[in-house]
């Protein structure tokens, strides 16, 4: 048998042989002369270099039983890390950054029964609703979808007052302000949100808040810094569905773009369930063009695993070696871009079936002719304390009360002791 060139295959391997061994040859000649640089060649082609990955895997199982009491209480990342970085520093003598630690060791060798709690990670913001700002964090997004899950409209809310005085110095402006709420309580997106408008950086937030874009249009609000994390999948998979897509906004570069991918896809941090309703918006190759931003040079990205994800157009244009930011836009552009964006998608405000709008209807019926009386209520109340004794030893009862219960607050302490001795309601 013959090569191209018409050697035979054995001079052909006879020459390779020599080719790939004539450098060895002179190591060895080398090391006959100077031994030394035998231990020296032994280092280098059989490195022993310990890792801060293989230092972490060595030890987080057993940092992990440290900080979290083998399990008992939720341990933070930061908490893990600290205990961490002095190991690593010691057998690697180098430093262990957070980001890598807590953004790809920890998630990476974690088992996803250890309970953890990482940073917020970004935000989440509902509109029309009255603390609904949720850090991307994972105690945080669990614990709101716990209450989405557990939250019931015909209970919640009937007997709750809230106090719109609550700025106030005076005690007896706020009292006079307590009323019974008149919104349909909600617990997330459904029967208040048209979609979850997902901006992949964080910077937007008084833009969009100072053009009241979310209220216009019922959309709540995710942000992320960086790569979303798994508390950001969890709760898009939760809320984003046939009635409320997910919208992605992003840089027309393969970073912003990566991101809103990975926020719908699988991947080895998290695995959906079930599929997210969601829509590109962009930024993209056209509304580049259409709304005349500048490009600025990058270096072109290895973005084949993007390829089937982007527009026509956009793929081109990075491999070119261009990028463009949403932060090209003025602010009146990228408000006008975005409705430009909704009203081309129908996203539009929200209106609840029949059903829901007579519940919500009854509700603020009683809700409003209850707070118009509410004044004569309180000043006869008023009255009515003036001839009620106030034990005189109620700072010792509060005091043996919570020494009982230490988990009960003071103030709750207070309204046990007026409940097993309720004031005689019939003086006058």
């Amino acid at each position: 048998m013959t090569s191209k060139n018409g050697q035979s295959l054995e001079s052909v391997i006879v020459q390779s042989a020599r080719t790939v061994s004539s450098g060895w040859k002179k190591q060895r000649k080398k090391e006959e002369r100077a031994p030394r640089l035998r231990s020296s060649r032994s280092t280098y082609y059989y490195s022993t270099r310990t890792t801060q990955k293989s230092v972490v895997e060595s030890h987080l199982s057993d940092v992990y039983d440290v900080v979290s009491g083998g399990g008992s209480i939720i341990a933070t990342a930061r908490q893990l890390f600290y205990r961490m970085r002095p190991i690593v520093e010691q057998e690697t003598k180098e430093t262990l950054q957070y980001g890598y630690f807590s953004q790809t060791l920890l998630p990476d060798m974690a088992p996803t029964s250890w309970k953890i709690a990482y940073d917020d990670r970004g935000h989440f913001i509902v509109p029309h609703t009255e603390h609904e700002t949720i850090g991307v964090g994972t105690m945080s997004i669990d614990s709101y979808l716990g209450s989405i899950y557990s939250h019931d409209p015909d209970r919640h809310g009937e007997n709750i007052l809230s106090d719109d005085g609550a700025d106030s110095d005076d005690a007896t402006d706020r009292l006079n302000r307590i009323k019974l709420p008149t919104n349909y309580p909600t617990k997330g997106v459904y029967h208040r949100c048209s979609a979850v408008l997902f901006i992949e950086k964080e910077g937007f937030h008084p833009v969009i808040e100072d053009s009241e874009l979310c209220e216009r249009y019922d959309l709540a609000l995710l942000s992320t810094k960086g790569q979303t994390v798994t508390a950001a999948r969890k709760l898009v998979e939760q809320l984003c569905g046939e009635d409320c897509p997910l919208l992605l906004v992003h840089d027309l570069d393969a970073y912003g773009i990566r991101i809103t991918k990975n926020a719908v896809t699988s991947n080895r941090r998290y695995q959906f369930a079930s599929s997210v309703n969601y829509i590109d918006l962009g930024l993209h190759y056209s509304d580049v063009k259409e709304w005349g931003l500048g490009a600025e040079p990058c270096t072109a990205p290895g973005i084949d695993d993007l390829h089937g994800w982007m527009k026509e157009g956009d793929y081109g244009f990075l491999i070119g070696g261009q990028r463009v930011e949403l932060n090209a836009f003025t602010s009146p552009d990228f408000i006008a871009w975005l409705e430009s964006k909704l009203d081309e998608h129908g996203i539009s405000k929200v209106v609840p079936d029949q059903a829901t709008l007579e519940s919500a209807y009854k509700r603020a019926w009683v809700a409003q002719r209850v707070n118009d009386q509410l004044e004569d209520l309180i000043s006869a109340a008023r009255k009515k304390l003036e001839k009620e004794t106030i034990p005189p030893d109620l700072e010792q009862q509060v005091r043996d009360l919570i020494e009982d219960n230490r988990e009960v607050p003071w103030d709750e302490a207070v309204l046990e002791i007026l409940t097993d001795s309720p004031p005689d309601d019939s003086a006058t």
